[in-house]
């Protein structure tokens, strides 16, 4: 799978390598996933979640920094690293959208978190207040201060550019994955994807795939030895989501509950999202 033009006007020489070892590296974090949960020996999704809460990015930066070009950096007040090319500085960031194929990319909401609404909005723009200092100005040159201001916000924007690497998945499989541009629209979590394309999956099969006994499968039927009772209202997608504040109890990892039998799940609630 070559990469598009699109790709390759956000990374260049490396956008070809990247169309493999971005879907390479959600089927490693799903794998490992997959296999906590099966381990726990619980019905519920928590091991499931919580691993591939943490593997997504561990597993996106171990193979595109191996690609060369790139470099892993820790954003201020989260727990886990981002990948972006070095010199533009556009910036890949996962988000596991959905459980099922019910919720989809363009229905699906996003938990807008302070650190989200900063990568994805840019909402550090130009200072909205007057210092001490412009007091003394005049309004002609206030106005080319802020001028000047954006302009240099504005390139900034630019250089830092964010790929959304959007995907659904479960313990059956992952459903949907892909990669494109969004914009966080308000604190409802809506999203717009202003561009989308999608990543294969199915096509990055390895050999080590085979040797583990069992591959990555595309959801298409149910497994029913993962079907749960019924869902419940704390089933959500959005388990990436980091918070910025300490939890009550430390430690204690996101709940997530399994989705049922396909055709028969619920939408999750407003407020889960």
């Amino acid at each position: 799978m070559g990469a598009s033009t699109w790709a390759t006007e956000h990374f260049g020489a490396a956008a070809d390598q990247l169309v493999e070892a971005v879907p390479r590296a959600l089927r490693r974090a799903h794998e490992h996933a997959a296999a906590a949960q099966a381990a726990g020996g619980t019905p519920h999704l928590d091991p499931y979640g919580h691993t591939l809460k943490n593997r997504q990015h561990e597993c996106l930066v171990e193979e595109v920094v191996a690609i060369g070009g790139f470099e892993s950096f820790q954003p201020p007040g989260v727990p886990f690293q981002l990948v972006r090319l070095v010199g533009t500085r556009v910036t890949l960031f996962p988000w596991r959208y959905a459980t099922n194929r019910k919720t989809t990319r363009l229905t699906a909401r996003m938990r807008p978190s302070a650190f989200r609404r900063d990568l994805l909005t840019g909402s550090a723009g130009p200072r909205a207040q007057m210092t001490i200092e412009q007091a003394e100005l005049s309004v002609a040159e206030i106005e080319a201060q802020y001028a000047e201001e954006k302009a240099v916000w504005d390139q900034l924007r630019s250089l830092a550019r964010v790929v959304t690497v959007g995907y659904a998945s479960n313990p059956n499989g992952i459903i949907d994955l892909g990669w494109g541009d969004v914009e966080l629209r308000g604190d409802d979590g809506a999203v717009d994807w202003r561009h989308w394309e999608p990543l294969s999956w199915t096509a990055t099969t390895t050999a080590h795939q085979a040797g583990a006994g069992r591959g990555l499968q595309a959801v298409t039927t149910p497994m029913t030895d993962l079907r749960p009772p019924r869902p419940r209202f704390d089933d959500v997608a959005d388990t990436d989501d980091v918070p910025l504040r300490p939890r009550t109890t430390p430690g204690e990892p996101q709940r997530e509950v399994p989705s049922p039998a396909e055709g028969t799940v619920q939408e999750p609630g407003d407020g889960a999202h």
